[in-house]
């Protein structure tokens, strides 16, 4: 006789859900840890379209991102953004080199979710695509798509590589 083990509890995960231009997006709280309302932005020369400029968090000087002119080049905007707020994220004590700053603008929605496949169909940026676990729904049925910050990252530094 053989028993089968009982299926394992989905984990509940908890995140930051914002939007960027047209995508609503779920950065884990392992990885978003602080929502900043007001930074000052200092430019930095020649860098790609995507990077706003870097601002001093914490006494911690990080990189700042449009993430949607970065994923979708051809679609974003290059208005600024009504009461832009930055979402933090990769800034541990023993790595504070690997912070990022990403600019949004809205209120931030905290997100209690268990992941699920992305939709097969769901038309996508390549580039978004790549970085995209999963999606999830909050309270009131938004799809908000999960971001590995790590491909993310990975990504923009091949392309700052090139430079």
């Amino acid at each position: 006789m053989t028993t089968t083990a009982p299926a394992a509890e989905p984990v509940t995960q908890l995140a930051q859900g914002i939007v960027c231009g047209p995508w609503a997006l779920a950065f884990h709280f392992d990885w978003a840890r602080q929502i900043i309302d007001q930074f000052e932005l200092t430019p930095i020369p020649r860098a790609p379209h995507w990077m706003l400029g870097a601002a001093s968090i914490n006494g911690v000087i990080i990189p700042v991102i449009d993430l949607h002119s970065f994923l979708d080049p051809a679609q974003a905007t290059t208005g600024t953004l009504h009461n832009p707020r930055l979402l933090v994220g990769g800034q541990y004590a023993e790595n504070a080199q690997a912070a990022l700053g990403i600019v949004f603008s809205g209120s931030p929605i905290q997100l209690s979710y268990w992941p699920a496949p992305l939709n097969a169909t769901a038309e996508l940026p390549s580039r978004l695509r790549d970085i995209c676990r999963g999606s999830t729904q909050d309270e009131r049925g938004h799809t908000f798509l999960d971001i590995d910050p790590q491909l993310l990252t990975d990504m923009m530094g091949a392309e700052l590589a090139v430079l």
